[in-house]
């Protein structure tokens, strides 16, 4: 039996629940727009990071809530998005872009360092098999 105490605190939490939703996907957005990706490329993303995000919310509403969904966990989510979208954006949106800015640059050089160490990798691999034969021993006088 649910009480009113506990259902307001699911309630508020879920709605600190939605204003992490929606900063999280403010970095998103920030992040995508320093990324500059073509158009495949985001789609796949897109797609991972609403996978993310479903399991995000999911894990939260199993942790406030045991993971009842009713319709007060819904217009808490929303509400908690809309608050963070209307007052907290303007608050976080310099810092996010910096976080983001450093993500991005973090992820480039990362695959910069890894295609250099690959290309590495391949050009000592090809060496050992395309190696040259042993040169013979040079005659001795003994032979003669």
């Amino acid at each position: 039996m649910e009480g009113l105490l506990f259902q307001v605190e699911s309630f508020l939490l879920t709605f600190l629940l939605g204003i992490l939703a929606g900063c999280m996907f403010h970095f998103y957005q920030l992040f995508l727009r320093n990324l500059k990706l073509r158009r495949i490329s985001l789609y796949f993303l897109d797609f991972f990071w609403w996978i993310a995000m479903v399991c995000v919310i999911s894990v939260g509403i199993l942790l406030i809530n045991q993971g009842e969904v009713r319709i007060y966990v819904f217009i808490a989510l929303v509400l908690g998005v809309i608050t963070y979208f209307r007052w907290g954006s303007s608050y976080t949106s310099q810092m996010l872009q910096k976080v983001a800015f450093s993500t991005v640059w973090l992820l480039q050089k990362g695959y910069r360092v890894t295609i250099f160490a690959l290309r590495k990798i391949k050009q000592g691999g090809s060496k050992l098999i395309h190696r040259p034969p042993p040169e013979p021993p040079p005659p001795s006088d003994l032979d003669a």
